[in-house]
């Protein structure tokens, strides 16, 4: 299942690439809320969740972190996928690839060898990874989901799904 999800994921990552002229930095908002789209439409249980990130430094113990968490304060919130599936909760989190250029190209951040571009995981809290969900930063997510257009989303969303689920 995890290899599945992680392959649609990538799906939209490319879809996302292709729709927008440049690669994107700090789009959780919408890739959380079109994987949880996607894995709904095509039959998964899932949720989208907004919360606290916190990201591990390359070689250095610290933390960039998104949310109110301790660490270097790098944005207000993160937002996710949640799948339900065989008793588990896997986080589904196609961002991390635009947040790793964002933080690199932004704050000069190198985050460890060990965080994914595209995380696919039961794991919500580990050394490398901290995922906690507060339910308060959900309206800062959909300012800005909503400041794209609706035609937009759903070309993502459509497009994704054909790549997915080919006939």
């Amino acid at each position: 299942m995890e290899k599945q999800l992680l392959r649609f994921a990538s799906n939209l990552q490319e879809t996302i690439e292709k729709t927008f002229e440049n690669e994107p930095t700090g789009i959780c908002y919408l890739t959380g809320h079109c994987m949880t789209e996607i894995l709904n439409t095509m039959g998964y249980n899932t949720k989208k969740v907004t919360g606290k990130l916190a990201l591990k430094y390359k070689n250095i113990d610290k933390y960039a972190v998104y949310g109110n968490l301790k660490g270097y304060n790098v944005g207000d919130y993160h937002t996710w996928c949640e799948v339900y599936s065989d008793g588990k909760i896997f986080i589904v989190d196609a961002s991390l690839k635009y947040n790793k250029k964002g933080l690199k190209d932004y704050f000069k951040i190198k985050l460890s060898d060990k965080i994914p571009s595209t995380l696919v995981t039961d794991e919500t809290n580990t050394y490398y990874w901290k995922y906690i969900q507060d339910d308060n930063l959900e309206t800062k997510s959909l300012s800005f989901l909503h400041k794209i257009s609706h035609s937009i989303i759903q070309r993502i969303i459509s497009n994704t799904l054909e790549k997915s689920n080919p006939i």
